[in-house]
């Protein structure tokens, strides 16, 4: 199963007094941009994907609470560092499937044959993405899901990330054996330095935008520049 912790919780310390997050952009609040695409890719197999938001918002929380299967979790302590977030989200998954109803960690899976039965390790994973990287595609997100579910079970790799030529971003997913190494993480430290630790699969994508994040104001403000540029661009070429 796919258990994917999405993170609306960023400080926003780079944009001002305003939460970044709720900042509209394209005619809705930021962070609304990628959990819809989430919402989309978990509606198409419930059964085998889940979604967790965890975020230190009242707003936010509020909101995605009334959503239908998504797991919503308040994290005050989320403003001490991501590292909290990425905490909390874990503990949610674990909490939500116990062993009664799917175990996080791994499900021995039996497999049946003409010849035997015989029982393979069926791994859980854990997708960690951001909320303030709007360009980030449905494809891509489904792109990195594929790569951990058709690998083959004795498969090395245990993390996934997406990559653009040499430049690496998120979303990042960890095999749920490596759970107890991001239990460790502390203060406002991510999963990069797990991900780099262990055999690691790239999964490629063509455009760099996609990696893209809002962190100031300038940002945002260039990155719309950018989108009417490109919209114009397409215009003209059809014209």
């Amino acid at each position: 199963m796919i258990h994917i912790i999405y993170m609306a919780a960023g400080n926003s310390r780079r944009f001002g007094n305003e939460n970044k997050l709720l900042q509209n952009w394209k005619g809705k609040p930021l962070y609304l941009h990628t959990f819809e695409k989430l919402l989309r890719i978990r509606e198409k197999e419930p059964e085998k994907i889940s979604l967790t938001v965890v975020t230190q918002y009242p707003e936010i929380y509020q909101e995605v609470k009334e959503y239908s299967g998504v797991h919503a979790v308040f994290c005050e302590e989320s403003r001490l560092g991501v590292s909290y977030t990425i905490k909390a989200g874990i503990r949610a998954v674990q909490e939500a499937y116990t062993p009664e109803r799917k175990e996080c960690c791994f499900a021995e899976e039996e497999i049946s044959s003409e010849t035997e039965t015989e029982k393979k390790k069926s791994w859980d994973y854990l997708m960690f993405t951001v909320a303030d990287q709007p360009n980030l595609s449905e494809k891509s997100i489904e792109a990195l899901i594929r790569a951990a579910v058709m690998q083959d079970r004795s498969a090395k790799q245990s993390s996934f990330s997406l990559c653009c030529g040499e430049q690496v971003g998120n979303p990042c997913m960890f095999r749920a054996d490596l759970i107890p190494e991001l239990m460790q993480l502390e203060g406002d430290k991510g999963g990069r330095g797990i991900l780099k630790k262990h055999a690691c699969c790239y999964v490629k994508i063509e455009n760099q935008e996609e990696f893209s994040d809002i962190d100031t104001k300038e940002q945002m403000k260039k990155m719309s520049g950018r989108e009417k540029t490109s919209a114009k661009g397409k215009k003209g070429e059809n014209a």
